[in-house]
């Protein structure tokens, strides 16, 4: 069972999902740019966001899920999600997943709050594998998962479908727990 603890980085806190994020989970889950590479349908209104919100902190006590809110340290704000989910305790393993709000995107937010999370994942949660997809097309999240240390492991073709129907080949990739105790620390933060 994993317990989901705070997290805090140079210019952010990651913590708890909760029922107060939802505006703010709203605003940039409705964002067109924000929603480009994600597979999930943009909520239609902040009722279905609460749903949404309510469902992923129920998971999170059941240890389905392990999902951070990134909240900026000076302003607050809260700017997007990410952690583990496709948990398996028996291997070791989790996919890594995350959500910016585009307004915030080519400010370093994103590779800070996952280089964090990478960290935790291998030194707290004892993972010996976390794993990331990216689909075709989505150069910034490629360059930002080779940052990452991940290597790229093969092409799942036609795999996954964003929300406005587009079908995209998906990348995978991964980390290893040696690799990342061996990845240079100069970019772990």
């Amino acid at each position: 069972m994993f317990k989901l603890t705070e997290i805090e980085t140079r210019r952010l806190v990651l913590g708890r999902v909760r029922p107060e994020h939802i505006p703010a989970i709203y605003r940039y889950s409705s964002d067109p740019n924000t929603n480009r590479w994600n597979s999930f349908r943009p909520p239609k209104s902040e009722r279905d966001t609460q749903e949404y919100v309510m469902s992923v902190i129920e998971r999170s006590a059941k240890s389905e899920l392990v999902p951070w809110a990134m909240t900026v340290r000076k302003t607050g704000d809260m700017i997007g999600t990410c952690g583990f989910s496709k948990i398996s305790c028996k291997n070791r393993r989790a996919a890594l997943g995350a959500v910016l709000d585009s307004k915030h995107w080519g400010n370093g937010y994103m590779l800070e709050a996952l280089n964090a999370v990478l960290k935790h994942g291998f030194s707290r949660l004892a993972l010996g594998r976390i794993e990331a997809t990216m689909m075709s097309g989505h150069d910034a999240g490629h360059r930002l998962l080779r940052l990452l240390g991940m290597k790229a492991e093969g092409t799942l073709r036609q795999y996954k479908r964003t929300y406005s129907g587009e079908v995209h080949d998906v990348e995978m990739y991964s980390i290893l727990r040696s690799e990342w105790n061996n990845f240079a620390p100069s970019t772990k933060g």
